[in-house]
């Protein structure tokens, strides 16, 4: 039997911490580049438009861009791009061009967004219709993966330029259902799987287990699968102030759940990261609960939630700690799992 391929090893963030946005964009480049220097395939950035405090990055790719000229090697990963809001060939240009002053480290994820309800000032800012979120998205999907691959862009028989090269290979959709993966399958690009499945009722793996399913069987003959899965952890070392520090980036994780009623109150701190689907404990424990998940032995990147309220130096350990003391562990036992890749 033919070894599994490594588990690429990424991390997400959602720009957050300090009290402007100046601050959080610096803090974020170091988070870049002290992962670069620990061996981290990707860094993907999130996108949120309108946000002033969780969440301050409306505009992916010019931080890319800026990401790109701080480091040499890690890929730089949208995580996402909220299509209803884009215009497609301007989307597609801008992500060539960071795309080439990267050296082709982008790595393209895009999708519909959270719920409209979720965020209806934003669509009224935007002058997008709630009501055709999806049909939207699958508009401006469609129209940008024509222009990546070099299809006429105008009658006349204009082409994206600078022409897109490897990217299209490189591109990701991001889904909840079981539908919308066969349709990201169908057309071969990357799988991105949230950390948690808002919503479902059911435990997020047991959720999720179905969509890789569709999609893995949707994708077309001679196609590897690219399933790229966000995880929250939280490995703790012993010390109070790392303890006391995981808490108060629970509580401010939960504290938004909390006032919309979707999580109980009065629960203890253990009961909300069960809840919040965060891994904690000791970097052992951590990798055995990652190994436990179902979904992971069917990804090829595993993306590590970190920079979420907490502060930088934290933050840098959170990488360190994951890429030294969790992943080896593991990798260890995704490799005695004889399930291959996708299956």
């Amino acid at each position: 039997m033919s070894a599994r391929p490594r588990l690429r090893l990424g991390f997400l963030t959602h720009v957050t911490g300090g009290d402007d946005a100046t601050e959080a964009y610096a803090s974020t480049l170091r988070v870049f580049e002290t992962a670069e220097a620990l061996g981290y395939d990707t860094g993907w950035v999130a996108q949120h438009h309108l946000s002033a405090t969780y969440g301050r990055l409306p505009s992916t790719l010019p931080f890319l861009a800026a990401a790109a000229q701080r480091t040499e090697h890690i890929h730089l990963g949208t995580g996402l791009v909220t299509l209803p809001f884009e215009d497609p060939l301007r989307l597609a240009e801008d992500a060539v061009v960071v795309d080439r002053l990267s050296g082709g480290r982008l790595e393209l994820g895009v999708g519909a967004g959270v719920p409209a309800h979720l965020e209806p000032h934003v669509f009224r800012a935007f002058g997008r219709d709630p009501e055709r979120q999806r049909q939207h998205a699958a508009e401006v999907l469609e129209a940008l993966l024509r222009a990546l691959d070099g299809d006429p862009v105008e009658p006349d028989g204009a082409v994206l330029q600078p022409p897109a090269g490897t990217l299209r290979d490189r591109v990701w959709h991001s889904t909840s259902s079981s539908a919308g993966a066969e349709a990201i399958g169908r057309r071969g690009l990357g799988l991105l799987l949230a950390r948690r499945a808002i919503g479902a009722g059911i435990p997020t793996p047991q959720a999720q287990e179905p969509v890789v399913d569709a999609y893995v069987q949707a994708l077309p003959a001679g196609t590897s699968p690219r399933v790229g899965v966000s995880r929250a952890v939280l490995p703790l070392l012993g010390d109070p102030d790392d303890d006391r520090e995981v808490a108060n980036i629970v509580r401010r994780y939960v504290q938004p759940y909390l006032s919309s009623g979707e999580f109980p109150p009065g629960r203890t701190t253990e009961e909300y990261l069960d809840l919040s689907f965060i891994a904690t404990g000791p970097p052992a424990a951590v990798a055995s609960a990652l190994a436990s998940d179902p979904v992971l032995p069917r990804a090829t990147e595993l993306m590590v939630q970190v920079h979420e309220n907490g502060s930088l130096a934290h933050t840098l350990s959170l990488l360190e700690t994951v890429a030294s003391d969790v992943v080896p562990i593991l990798q260890d036992a995704l490799d005695r799992d004889e399930a291959p890749v996708g299956a």
